[in-house]
């Protein structure tokens, strides 16, 4: 075997030793991104069911004070007039049903 031959050989030996490695060190890579695309998405689905929840109180609270806004009762307003006396008001509320 010519010396050149195995010279040339050793070569892409080499090569393809450090294509072994660079692979390897890729599929590692690739394993850690995978591992944080899903620890990610799953922060991501904890994040959205709590807003939903978050969301659904806040519609169910906005409810509760539509039907009290809805209901006879006695009122209460204070504030300051265009002078800047302090201004008090009280008066029975009612609000129709529709």
């Amino acid at each position: 075997m010519p010396v050149d031959t195995f010279r040339a050989w050793q070569a892409e030996l080499n090569e393809l030793d450090i294509l072994r490695d660079y692979k390897v060190k890729m599929d590692s890579l690739i394993g850690e991104w995978e591992n944080k695309i899903l620890s990610l998405e799953v922060a991501l689905e904890q994040e959205r069911r709590a807003s939903e929840e978050e969301i659904s109180r806040w519609v169910v609270a906005h409810d509760r004070a539509d039907r009290r806004a809805k209901m006879p009762g006695i009122g209460l307003g204070v504030g300051y007039g265009s002078s800047g006396e302090f201004v008090g008001m009280v008066g029975i509320v009612w609000k129709p049903f529709w």
